[in-house]
């Protein structure tokens, strides 16, 4: 894997993102199974330290088995803006990705993601926030589309160089048609939790 940023004018301003990822299987017989992934991306950031807005674009291609899989297209706004110790932000994206196989067009599709955030300080290196997500997919086979919406949690301390985040996140998708293979609707509710630090 190999990624590349360039920032002409440092964090605020343009930016242009090159990155690649290939895998490949040890064993002769999961060839089928290499997998790479190559894209570039590109925006502009503008702000301070109290109050910033940023938008990109960005576009991916994937391989599966040394043949062509899919590929995506992504653009995204985000702003943040600080009250003192609060702060706020919203994020929007939409993505429409498309694939090459035929048993899997089934799939393509556009993607929309909205996000809106919390966060508030706790002493000089603890930030604690709440926040919501609602994200909705189209698919060519209507029951594969989904809207699923649920909180989010994140605690994130800074201390010098050492910065740790734990976040938590609790969505619940219910799917857009009667899927026939299951002979029901469904509806899942997925919890995740991580936890990074450097």
């Amino acid at each position: 894997a190999a990624a590349v940023l360039y920032r002409p004018l440092g964090r605020w301003g343009p930016w242009a993102r090159l990155m690649g990822i290939y895998q490949r299987q040890m064993q002769v017989q999961l060839r089928d199974f290499d997998f790479g992934q190559a894209g570039a991306g590109a925006g502009w950031a503008i702000g301070n330290e109290r109050s910033s807005a940023q938008a990109e674009y960005a576009f991916d291609a994937t391989w599966l088995g040394n043949a062509f899989y899919s590929q995506r297209h992504r653009v995204a706004l985000a702003g943040r803006q600080a009250f003192g110790a609060l702060g706020l932000q919203a994020a929007a994206a939409g993505r429409h990705e498309s694939y090459a196989r035929t048993e899997f067009e089934e799939y393509d599709g556009p993607r929309f993601e909205l996000t809106a955030a919390a966060d508030f300080g706790i002493g000089p290196s603890v930030r604690a926030g709440l926040g919501w997500q609602l994200h909705r997919s189209w698919a060519a086979r209507p029951e594969l589309g989904w809207l699923e919406h649920g909180p989010t949690a994140q605690v994130v301390v800074i201390a010098g160089r050492f910065r740790a985040a734990l976040r938590s996140t609790a969505l619940d998708r219910r799917w857009a048609g009667f899927d026939p293979d299951l002979a029901s609707y469904r509806r899942d509710t997925t919890l995740s939790a991580a936890l990074d630090a450097d």
